[in-house]
């Protein structure tokens, strides 16, 4: 995925949603968070832009297809984004609270060190995405298909695993707490965690 970067020298971002700054450097950064959710909402296939640092509050975006899109830094709040294709996209360093996923189509995906609160990630393809180093607590990844993922270094408090293909699934030095793996193929899966056992 090519991006282009903020106009401004030094600026390490990617220039926002049609924009040739990032949302820092807009000359109107409001008038370009509208025209972004607006785009979002209308379009049913949404590919190669960024939306890095947008809020995103209660918006049904469920059936949409999100193809080497950026929402690294972005707060997603009370969404829906159930029955969703994604494919190679970043939400690294975001924030989902309240969140639904159900239902999606999720593969080479990056969530690096987002915080994932109360969301729904069950019965979807979650294939060679990374979700390492995520706070995760009260979420539920039951009935997926996680091959190849990894969860290395994660934070994970009461979240669900139950029925789940893990196969080649990395949990290295991840931190599980009451989370549920009841019914998955455990065997399968990589988990070095000192002190503690998966089950």
């Amino acid at each position: 995925m090519l991006l282009r970067r903020c106009r401004v020298p030094q600026c390490l971002n990617s220039a926002f949603f049609r924009q040739d700054a990032c949302l820092q450097h807009s000359a109107d950064a409001g008038a370009a968070r509208t025209a972004a959710v607006d785009y979002l909402l209308s379009e049913a296939r949404i590919t190669e832009l960024s939306f890095d640092g947008l809020r995103l509050s209660a918006l049904t975006l469920s059936d949409k297809t999100f193809e080497q899109c950026s929402f690294r830094h972005c707060v997603l709040e009370q969404c829906d984004l159930s029955r969703a294709v994604v494919n190679l996209c970043f939400f690294d360093h975001a924030g989902l609270d309240t969140v639904s996923f159900a239902g999606s189509d999720i593969r080479r995906t990056v969530f690096g060190m987002a915080h994932i609160i109360d969301c729904d990630f069950s019965d979807s393809e979650l294939c060679e995405c990374n979700f390492n180093g995520i706070t995760c607590g009260n979420s539920r990844f039951s009935d997926c298909d996680l091959h190849s993922s990894r969860f290395i270094g994660a934070s994970l408090d009461h979240v669900s695993f139950r029925n789940c293909n893990l196969h080649e699934v990395h949990f290295g030095n991840a931190i599980p707490v009451e989370c549920d793996f009841r019914y998955s193929n455990l065997e399968d899966a990589h988990h070095h965690i000192p002190g503690r056992r998966l089950r």
